[in-house]
């Protein structure tokens, strides 16, 4: 018995807790405490601890904020550290007992009685997409 894939909440903690390691690692690389790493990038010092923890869902300018201040651009960021699975696009669900809509013809059938005026004509043709063609 396989287990169950993560729900989209359990994907993004995963997400956010490689994140913050790959955060951490690349701060103490470059030799800063996690006050001195939060000064460099204007943020809070609690706040970089939250990041780390990956307990913050990170807006994409504080993202780039700290990707500057650990002078590394995102995509050599993301590959290095991420791994990333693609998600599926969710298919919904369909009714089973629902039954196809019927088309509704939005052309008015002509009556064989008499012509249709050039006002008719014009409405039909505005009707079924067509530019009121040769109306002026």
């Amino acid at each position: 018995m396989s287990a169950a894939p993560p729900t989209e909440n359990e994907s993004t903690a995963l997400y956010l807790a490689q994140l913050g390691a790959a955060v951490r690692q690349e701060r103490k690389a470059l030799g800063f405490s996690q006050e001195g790493f939060a000064d460099r990038v204007k943020m809070d010092r609690s706040y970089m601890g939250g990041v780390e923890r990956g307990e913050r869902n990170l807006s994409f300018s504080n993202i780039m904020r700290i990707l500057e201040g650990l002078n590394m651009e995102p995509g050599a960021f993301f590959s290095a550290h991420l791994h990333l699975r693609r998600m599926e696009p969710q298919k919904h669900a369909r009714k089973k007992d629902a039954a196809p809509a019927a088309k509704k013809s939005v052309r008015a059938k002509p009556s064989t009685d008499k012509p249709l005026s050039k006002k008719d004509r014009l409405i039909g043709n505005a009707r079924s997409g067509r530019a009121l063609q040769g109306a002026l």
